[in-house]
């Protein structure tokens, strides 16, 4: 019976048009559906596409912080620290900074993400890796600058290590190319 429930709301989602005046063929939406329903299961999520067809199954992903993927998708991965970036095909694009117990906030159009060596870069709503990471560290994007450092370390303000910064001596700006502002 759940099941049937989530093709009834997936039926009436996309025969009722989608957003941005675009056709249902311009673009692919995945639906994330959880696994509570489902004990067995345990943590996990699975996305359908608009025709019900699983593109991401259970168990890939043990939660979707994405309930809706136009473009991209916010998951975790199992075994790995994090959120990693999804498109909506399922394929993996990159990392995301974790910010405040989930992914970064998207500021001015980008957020940050990190590579395997916790370089830190930006990318846009898109999936598009706007500055390619390079930074020890940035912070996001405010009136077409962000302040980064390729030095510096974190520095933890409490005895839990949930509050921290990072200290660097050397910071600049840096615009949304990446360039450094004088």
């Amino acid at each position: 019976m759940k099941i049937k429930s989530l093709y009834a709301l997936l039926f009436c989602i996309f025969t009722t048009g989608c957003l941005d005046g675009q056709k249902q063929s311009d673009h692919a939406i995945l639906i994330a559906y959880t696994s509570t329903e489902f004990p067995e299961l345990g943590s996990s999520v699975c996305y359908l596409n608009e025709r019900g067809d699983t593109v991401i199954p259970f168990g890939k992903y043990h939660y979707g912080g994405s309930d809706t993927i136009r473009h991209i998708g916010f998951v975790v991965e199992p075994h790995t620290p994090g959120w990693t970036t999804i498109n909506n095909k399922g394929e993996k694009l990159f990392y995301t900074f974790s910010f405040d117990n989930g992914p970064d906030y998207v500021e001015e159009g980008l957020f940050r993400i990190i590579n395997d060596e916790m370089l830190m870069g930006f990318a846009d709503t898109l999936g598009n890796v706007v500055i390619q990471p390079q930074f020890a560290f940035a912070l996001p994007f405010k009136d077409g600058k962000a302040k980064a450092t390729y030095t510096g370390e974190r520095k933890t303000l409490d005895k839990y290590g949930e509050h921290w910064m990072w200290q660097s001596n050397h910071w600049f700006y840096i615009d949304k190319k990446g360039n450094k502002l004088k």
